[in-house]
């Protein structure tokens, strides 16, 4: 072995001695927030108390909540600010053109058009209107209409001083009502705001004084948008985190804005999943509580906004009821409690871990192409040299340690997984023979021994997967408001890269850049000159297709769903094994390496080739499963290790069945092709 070569070696062993020293700080971070908050809606706890008049628990909005609290450890309350429209559809304000007795306008009316009032039966409520529109739009929109009587004994009357249309979706604070079920219950407020038009700093403030005030803790946005999208945004996150208020940061919300805000409130967020009422008109509550759970396992989710079944039961209070005790029950049993959601601690990897981490990713790629293309000592050097120096000096001047991070650990995920490949995936029958193609196998080879070459390929592939965690080891990341970048890159480029390694021969080695040359050259010649068959273009149709469908999972494209039979398998193998593994690694993947790791040991390479490709699929997305870093590390190394072990076993049971089946049916073993030298095309 080269010089270069164990120093480059040496080099991704310090570096993954850093990433593992950022991933034990990560795991620490994930291991100390394990609290879920349960969160249900105000206007469903209404509903639910109305529907349910004679059960003794609903008498009231705030028993019912009492009782969810008690019985079903329900922490929170979502309150969701009250609009002019609202309050008119549900009569609480009324639209005029005629005054009440008592009432004198003096106020002459605009270009002869009758004036229009807004009249108010509960005097708290018009004050609540008044303040609200005042800080929120402008004190003018509004005026108090002069009455004979005593406040308090008839209603208010405010007249209005531009159109209505352009004011009902004006939002005018939370009902008293809901606050005061939330108190008298012993929840806390989780607010709820959205429609936001001609908002200034001063509006901003408003809102966030206002939340203060009524002692809210945590925000979750409605709507399309966020708060001050988008040019007021870093004021909004300004004032929340003046007044201590959290930002709710909604999985799959797509809200605008949700991302810039995220970054600029240092941590002080929550990530929240939740399920919209017409997906709640056709779920079961048994997937309902498995989909809150795996978002809280696997997505450190860590408030669940709920809501309720309506649909025709014997008792909708006790139907509820079991589904928030199913959701208490499986968080415990994955390790998780219910209590008050608190933001993660923070995460941060110093700039010298991350230029070590960095270094071993760019050691990595200088082994691959040395091993692929032949180079000299000199010119490994040299690559070597000028690459750690340029990704040092990018993660030394890099201001927000971003673009830097994101670039090498993408180079780490096309580097590693095809170096796993060049390196292992070609392992020589006995005696180090390279024969050239045998129609049978030797079946006197044992399949254990494609264990050790699949087991260090796994482990190179992995090498990779922990720099990337290193890499990456930041709240931003672990909160998933910034993220691995190049996801579909990541699966498609190291596969191509295989393709290209056996269409090119590289597995054959090659001690100079020259020599490496002629051997690509002369076995795209022979290549080229082999007739094309029916079944090598259906071979190769299947394996695009098979590719295409791989990106297009592995992006949640709509179109490409997921079969209820594969559903009711993930489910099961979720109980069974704690965190299921991709159905691509141990069905697919990792199976088909085995097969073609002991078919080259059997010297099958009519089988090798297919199954290389094929296999690659498991190792690539290996890795993957490493780039969701908002998935605690210690659930995707248990996913990975499932994936791994259920892999396996079906490989060697598949080629312990074939070897049976094959000696069953013929006398003695199959007679071998003549030895032939070289290896010819790959």
């Amino acid at each position: 072995m080269s010089q270069v070569r164990v120093v480059s070696i040496g080099i991704i062993l310090l570096s993954l001695l850093a990433a593992g020293a950022i991933t034990a700080r990560r795991v620490a971070v994930e291991r100390a927030n394990r609290s879920v908050e349960i969160v249900v809606e105000w206007d469903e706890i209404r509903e639910l108390a109305l529907a349910t008049r004679g059960d003794s628990r609903a008498a009231t909005p705030a028993a019912l909540l009492r009782h969810l609290r008690e019985t079903h450890q329900v922490r929170g309350l979502a309150v969701s600010e009250m609009t002019l429209a609202e309050l008119r559809d549900v009569g609480e304000v009324f639209l005029s053109h005629e005054l009440p007795v008592g009432f004198a306008d003096s106020t002459p009316a605009r270009s002869g058009a009758a004036p229009l009032y807004l009249i108010i039966p509960d005097a708290r409520l018009a004050d609540q209107i008044l303040r609200h529109v005042a800080e929120r739009r402008s004190s003018a929109y509004l005026t108090p209409v002069p009455s004979s009587q005593a406040r308090g004994s008839g209603p208010v009357v405010l007249r209005l001083n531009t159109r209505y249309d352009l004011i009902k979706s004006a939002t005018i604070g939370f009902p008293t009502e809901a606050i005061q079920a939330a108190a008298e219950a012993g929840v806390e407020v989780i607010a709820r705001f959205g429609g936001f038009t001609g908002l200034t700093e001063g509006s901003v403030d408003a809102i966030t004084a206002y939340l203060r005030e009524l002692g809210i803790q945590n925000v979750i946005f409605s709507g399309t948008e966020v708060l001050g999208n988008k040019k007021l945004i870093p004021y909004v996150a300004e004032s929340l985190l003046r007044h201590q208020i959290r930002y709710g940061f909604l999985e799959f919300g797509k809200q605008q804005g949700d991302a810039a805000l995220a970054r600029l409130m240092r941590g002080q967020l929550i990530r929240v999943h939740s399920i919209t009422g017409a997906e709640m008109a056709q779920i079961t509550p048994a997937d309902a509580t498995e989909r809150f759970v795996k978002a809280a396992r696997e997505r450190n989710i860590r408030l669940l906004y709920l809501r309720f079944f309506t649909r025709p039961a014997d008792n909708l209070v006790d139907e509820n009821g079991r589904y928030l005790s199913a959701i208490g029950r499986n968080l415990h049993r994955v390790g998780l409690t219910i209590g008050q959601a608190s933001p993660f601690s923070a995460l941060y990897a110093g700039r010298p871990l991350l230029i070590l981490t960095g270094a071993g990713v760019i050691a990595g790629g200088v082994l691959l192409l040395a091993l692929a293309l032949g180079l000299a000592a000199r010119t490994q050097w040299l690559l070597l040299i000028l690459g750690i120096s340029g990704s040092s000096l990018l993660l030394a001047i890099d201001p927000t340690l971003t673009l830097a991070r994101k670039a090498l650990a993408l180079l780490a995920a096309l580097v590693f997984p095809t170096l796993a490949f060049l390196r292992w995936g070609n392992p020589k029958p006995s005696g180090g023979r390279e024969p050239a193609g045998q129609t049978r196998p030797d079946l006197s080879v044992s399949p254990l021994r494609a264990l050790g070459p699949m087991l260090a390929m796994t482990a190179t592939t992995l090498a990779g997967a922990l720099l990337i965690v290193g890499l990456l080891g930041d709240t931003r990341f672990l909160l998933k408001y910034d993220q691995f970048v190049g996801i579909k890159a990541a699966h498609l480029l190291p596969l191509l890269a295989l393709g290209a390694i056996l269409v090119g021969g590289l597995f054959t080695p090659a001690n100079d850049w020259k020599s490496r040359r002629a051997g690509v050259a002369a076995n795209l010649r022979a290549l080229l000159a082999e007739p094309v068959r029916v079944w090598q273009i259906v071979a190769i149709g299947a394996a695009v297709l098979l590719l295409l469908i791989l990106l297009l999972r592995t992006g949640n494209e709509p179109g490409v769903g997921v079969s209820g039979l594969e559903l009711k398998l993930r489910s099961l193998m979720d109980r069974v094994l704690f965190v299921r593994p991709r159905t691509k690694e141990f069905l697919i993947g990792h199976p088909a390496m085995v097969i073609a790791l002991w078919a080259a040991l059997a010297g099958w390479r009519p089988v090798w080739a297919p199954a290389l490709l094929i296999g690659g699929i498991g190792q690539v997305s290996v890795l993957n499963t490493f780039c969701h870093i908002h998935t605690p590390f210690l659930v995707s190394l248990l996913r990975t290790t499932n994936g791994l072990v259920l892999g396996i076993v079906l490989g060697l049971a598949v080629i312990t069945i074939a070897q049976r089946l094959w000696v069953s049916n013929s006398k003695g073993l199959p007679v071998k092709a003549p030895a032939q030298k070289g290896s010819g095309p790959e």
